[in-house]
């Protein structure tokens, strides 16, 4: 049976995921269409800053993809910028497209980044302190949070660059020297920790560091537990889910029932993650020796690991993780329910029932978790913004 992480053949005239969506006369890809609006908003903005004329492609409109297709865009004749601070600003963004391609952005930004945006907006929405101090807290979150992304990344890639060469697959990060990857890894972890303790405390900046550590860990001998079993799992979950989760509580002071059921949802979701990941590297990892629990057990009982354990957990977490939620905010209870009538318009048409899952959920906790959530943070502080008086 085909599942998350192996080859399957899914009809692509009958996959709905495949469907285009219409917007403002140019049609995308569904997950596309975020890329989509944001190079078109930049491509707005530069002109309006008189940056020579840029027009940043959409995923559409150009063959490689973004960022690819942007940082081609830059290099065109045409798009050379015409003044020193359109120069500057071309370079800043390019580096940033560079930066975003050699951590792999579009490979985790999809599905690590809703949980957390999603509890960071629930304490926003649960604390009493000025609109102002919320939103410098929000984004210093959201910066730490892609940051710390950014390295596990990046030190996953630099420590399997031998075992990528050797099964064939070729790595942005392998482009860079050691050494300066070395020192990038340092200067993240440095900002990672440096940012959550003065920005927040002590106790914030001792989560940062674990965060860093277990990250770290995870991929980089000695320990490298990536290849320590079931240990890898935890540890990737941890690192990259429920310890970021864990910060935000920290740091905006909100520990209640509703952020215990996130952070353990989040290591559940990691763990699936995982199990997804090992599955699809299944075929590399036994071509150059490296041992994951993907090749040390077959595949069958991974399955049955997943449909017995895995996804009722997850799925039991995110029910009463959302009816907690609902508590508060009848809409986003509504928004729910909703969403999952939806998802079974023409469900069968979309390929096997796993795949069907593992993609609904992932598509749940960015629409109604993620994006209900930040509505509801941005209407209350707007209201609280616009009236000062009622601040306690």
């Amino acid at each position: 049976m085909p599942w998350p992480g192996r080859a399957v053949e899914v009809d692509p005239e009958k996959s709905t995921r495949r469907q285009k969506w219409r917007v403002c006369g140019v049609q995308f890809v569904p997950p596309a269409v975020p890329l989509s609006i944001a190079c078109e908003g930049i491509s707005a903005l530069a002109s309006r800053w008189g940056a020579g004329g840029v027009r940043f492609p959409t995923r559409r409109q150009s063959r490689h993809g973004f960022p690819r297709g942007l940082i081609q865009s830059l290099m065109n004749s045409e798009n050379r910028p015409t003044s020193w601070s359109a120069a500057v600003r071309s370079t800043v963004i390019n580096l940033l497209a560079q930066f975003g391609r050699t951590v792999r952005a579009r490979g985790w930004i999809y599905s690590k980044f809703p949980c957390f945006v999603a509890g960071v907006a629930y304490a926003l929405c649960h604390r009493s302190a000025s609109a102002v101090r919320d939103i410098g807290d929000g984004f210093c979150l959201v910066l730490i949070f892609l940051l710390l992304a950014s390295l596990g990344h990046m030190a996953n890639d630099l420590s399997d660059l031998d075992i990528d060469r050797l099964v064939g697959k070729v790595r942005p990060i392998a482009r860079g020297s050691a050494r300066q990857l070395q020192v990038m890894l340092v200067l993240l972890s440095a900002a990672v920790i440096g940012l959550a303790t003065i920005r927040y405390g002590l106790p914030e900046g001792a989560v940062a560091a674990g965060c860093v550590v277990v990250g770290l860990a995870y991929s980089i001998p000695p320990w490298r537990l990536k290849e320590r079993g079931y240990w890898g799992w935890v540890a990737a979950a941890l690192a990259q889910r429920t310890l970021p989760s864990a910060l935000g509580f920290t740091a905006l002071d909100t520990w209640n029932a509703t952020a215990i059921c996130f952070c353990l949802h989040g290591l559940v979701v990691g763990i699936r993650a995982m199990v997804v990941h090992q599955l699809g590297d299944r075929a590399n990892d036994l071509a150059s020796g490296v041992k994951t629990v993907a090749t040390e057990l077959p595949p069958e009982r991974l399955e049955s690991l997943m449909t017995g354990v895995i996804w009722p957990a997850e799925i039991g977490l995110a029910l009463v993780t959302t009816g907690l939620l609902a508590v508060p905010f009848p809409w986003l209870g509504l928004s729910a329910v909703v969403f999952v009538l939806w998802q079974q318009r023409g469900s069968r048409s979309r390929g096997p029932w796993a795949l069907r899952l593992n993609d609904d959920l992932d598509q749940f906790y960015r629409v109604v978790w993620g994006g209900v959530l930040c509505l509801t943070a941005i209407g209350l502080h707007v209201a609280r913004f616009l009236r000062p008086g009622d601040l306690s």
